[in-house]
């Protein structure tokens, strides 16, 4: 498995192209709100399954930084990923979601 991270800021920044199995997200909610985006995060990893979320703060390496966006990708080269979701209300156990995901996993 390779995996590497890149900060995506400011929010006219592009990233190059690489192939990828899973893209992990976090970053603050201007980028995320920034017009293209989306457009651009998908064109530099069209066949990844892309999760994130929104920070108060974004750590890169040894480097702490606000008003940014981390991206870190991973390449499986071959093992499998899935991608699934559970709905989880606030009261739910988060066990009882992970039960819910593995059903929607298995092959």
């Amino acid at each position: 498995m390779r995996v590497w991270q890149s900060a995506f800021a400011p929010p006219g920044a592009e990233l190059s192209p690489q192939s990828a199995d899973l893209v992990l997200v976090l970053g603050s909610v201007d980028i995320f709100d920034s017009p293209g985006f989306a457009t651009r995060l998908t064109a530099a990893y069209p066949d990844a399954v892309t999760v994130g979320c929104s920070t108060a703060g974004e750590i890169a390496g040894d480097s702490v930084l606000n008003g940014a966006c981390i991206v870190t990708a991973a390449a499986s080269h071959g093992a499998m990923t899935v991608d699934a979701a559970a709905e989880m209300a606030a009261e739910t156990a988060v066990e009882t979601a992970g039960d819910r995901l593995a059903l929607l996993t298995e092959r």
